[in-house]
This record gives C-alpha cells, structure tokens and sequence, in this order.
C-alpha cells in the first residue's frame, strides 16, 4: 500500500517497495530451510 500511494514522499515509497521484495526474500528462504529440515530435497 505504502509503495502505490502518490502521497507518500518518493524515498519512502521505494524503501517500503524494497522491503517487500527483502521480505518475501527472506520468506522464501524460511520455507526452503522448513522443507530442507523436513526432508525434502531442493536441488
């Protein structure tokens, strides 16, 4: 929300952009280091 509102400064609104992408980043991660625990193979 905060990346898409024009009301927003524009230094705000790419570092709200940036950590999304360093969040869903680090999610993935999560996920893989969950499967990898459990068994799973990922490569």
């Amino acid at each position: 929300m905060i990346g898409r509102d024009p009301r927003i400064s524009a230094c705000v609104r790419e570092c709200a952009e940036r950590l999304v992408c360093d969040w869903q980043a680090y999610a993935l991660l999560g996920e893989a280091a969950s499967e990898e625990r459990a068994g799973g193979v990922l490569h």
